[in-house]
C-alpha cells in the first residue's frame, strides 16, 4: 500500500513537470534561436512555438479527487498516508502553478 501511495504522490507530478511535448518544443525553440531560423518563420508558426501546454482541469480535479478519497478510505490502516497525501497534492500544485524554469529558451 505504501507503494501505492508513493506512486500516487511522486508519479503524476513528476509527469507534468518532464512533459516530453513540451521539453521537446524548449529544444525545437533552442535549436531555431542557435541557428537564427527565427526570421524565416511566419506569425502563426511562432506562436504555435511560443504556446504553453494547455491546461486540462477536468485532469487536476480528478488527481486531487484521488488522492484525496485514496487518503480518506486507507488512512485508518496507514496513518503515515495523511502526510504523504498531503504532500503529493501541494507538490501537483506548484508542479501546476509555477512556470517551469525552461522559460528562458
Amino acid at each position: 500500500m505504501f507503494a501505492i501511495w508513493i506512486c500516487l504522490a511522486f508519479f503524476h507530478p513528476l509527469i507534468e513537470l518532464l512533459n516530453p511535448a513540451y521539453l521537446l518544443k524548449l529544444f525545437h525553440r533552442w535549436v531555431l534561436r542557435v541557428k537564427g531560423k527565427y526570421l524565416d518563420m511566419t506569425q502563426y508558426e511562432a506562436q504555435i512555438l511560443q504556446m504553453s501546454p494547455e491546461a486540462n482541469t477536468s485532469r487536476v480535479y480528478c488527481y486531487y479527487i484521488n488522492i484525496v478519497l485514496f487518503t480518506m478510505f486507507y488512512s485508518y490502516i496507514f496513518p503515515l498516508g495523511l502526510l504523504i497525501g498531503l504532500a503529493a497534492i501541494c507538490i501537483h500544485y506548484f508542479v501546476e502553478k509555477v512556470p517551469p524554469p525552461c522559460d528562458f529558451v
